[in-house]
C-alpha cells in the first residue's frame, strides 16, 4: 500500500491564490476590451461626424464663391441684389450655378420673342443650347442697361423668351440665373433639444429644399463690408435680416457650421452654449469648422 503522502496536489491556499490571479487577469482583460470597445465606439461616431461637417461646409463654400455670377453689374433700370436674403442661419442669392450662358448674333428688338444667340447642338460647347431649357430665367446686358426674362423653348441658335422692354444690340450677353437657398432646418435654434434631425438643407428657385447633410447642431452665417466691418451685428447672435443696403454691402461672408455625432455617447459628457445664446448640455460629440468667403463676383464691374 503506497503511503498517503505519496500524492501530490493542489493546497486550498494554492487553488484560493490560483482563483483570485485567474479573476485579477480576467477583470483585466474584461476592462481592456471595454475600454477598447468603448474607445471604437466613439471614434466610429468621431470620424463620421468629421465628414459630415466637411460635406456641409464644402457644399456650401463652393456654391457661396460663386454668388453673382452671371449677374449684370449695371444699374439700370435698377442694381440687381445678388443676396436677396440674409439671416444667421439662411442666406438665398443668385448666381449662374451650371454657367450657361450665350450673346446675341443679331439685333433685339422689343416686343419680340426670339433672340438670336450663338448656340450650337455640340454638346461639348459652353454654348451648348440642350443647357437653355423651358422655365429658365435669364438675365440679359448690353453693358448699359439690364432685363430678365423667362425661356419658354430652345432650339440651335435662338431662344424663344417672353418679350423684353428693351432693344439689345448683337454682342449682348446672357446668362440662366438661379436663385440658391441654404438654411438650418429647423431654423428655431432648438439644436440638440428638438425631436426632428438637425440638418443644413439646400433649395433652388424655391423648390423643396433639399439636406446636405444631417447631424448639423449649429449654423450660422455672418456677414461683412469691404472695411471687414460685422453687418446686422447683435449679442446674441439671433434674429438677424440684414437691411437692402446691407444685403448690397456684404463682401465677405464667415460660416460657421457645428456637427454633432448621430446618436448619444453614453460615456461623455459635454455642455456649452451657442453664438445665439441657446445653451447645451448632453452626451453628443461635436466639432466646429469655419470659413471665410470673399466674394469676389460681387462689388466689381
Amino acid at each position: 500500500m503506497k503511503n498517503a503522502k505519496s500524492y501530490k496536489g493542489f493546497t486550498l491556499i494554492e487553488i484560493m491564490v490560483s482563483v483570485v490571479l485567474a479573476s485579477i487577469i480576467l477583470v483585466t482583460l474584461y476592462s481592456l476590451f471595454t475600454s477598447q470597445q468603448k474607445t471604437y465606439n466613439s471614434q466610429d461616431l468621431i470620424v463620421e461626424m468629421q465628414q459630415n461637417v466637411r460635406t456641409a461646409l464644402d457644399t456650401m463654400v463652393r456654391d457661396l464663391r460663386t454668388m453673382g455670377y452671371g449677374i449684370p453689374t449695371v444699374s439700370n433700370p435698377s442694381a440687381i441684389e445678388a443676396i436677396t436674403s440674409a439671416t444667421e442661419n439662411s442666406i438665398t442669392f443668385k448666381v449662374d450655378m451650371d454657367d450657361v450662358s450665350a450673346s446675341l448674333v443679331s439685333d433685339y428688338t422689343a416686343p419680340g420673342t426670339t433672340l438670336s444667340v450663338n448656340t450650337v447642338s455640340d454638346s461639348s460647347s459652353s454654348y451648348y443650347y440642350g443647357r437653355f431649357s423651358a422655365g429658365d430665367t435669364i438675365y440679359i446686358t448690353d453693358g448699359y442697361k439690364w432685363n430678365s426674362t423667362m425661356i419658354s423653348a430652345s432650339a440651335v441658335g435662338s431662344l424663344t423668351i417672353t418679350p423684353l422692354t428693351d432693344y439689345f444690340p448683337a454682342g449682348s450677353v446672357l446668362h440662366v440665373i438661379h436663385s440658391i437657398t441654404f438654411s438650418q432646418s429647423p431654423s428655431n435654434h432648438l439644436h440638440s433639444t428638438s425631436t426632428s434631425t438637425n440638418k443644413i438643407t439646400r433649395s433652388i428657385d424655391g423648390g423643396s429644399a433639399q439636406p446636405v447633410v444631417d447631424d448639423i447642431d449649429y449654423l450660422e452665417f455672418k456677414y461683412y463690408d469691404e472695411n471687414d466691418n460685422l453687418l446686422g451685428s447683435v449679442t446674441p447672435y439671433k434674429g438677424v435680416a440684414l437691411s437692402s443696403s446691407e444685403k448690397n454691402s456684404v463682401r465677405k461672408i464667415k460660416v460657421l457650421v457645428i456637427a454633432r455625432t448621430m446618436r448619444e455617447d453614453p460615456y461623455y459628457k459635454d455642455s456649452g452654449t451657442y453664438n445665439c445664446g441657446d445653451t447645451y448640455s448632453d452626451r453628443y460629440h461635436r466639432i466646429t469648422l469655419e470659413s471665410d468667403i470673399k466674394l469676389r463676383n460681387i462689388g466689381s464691374d
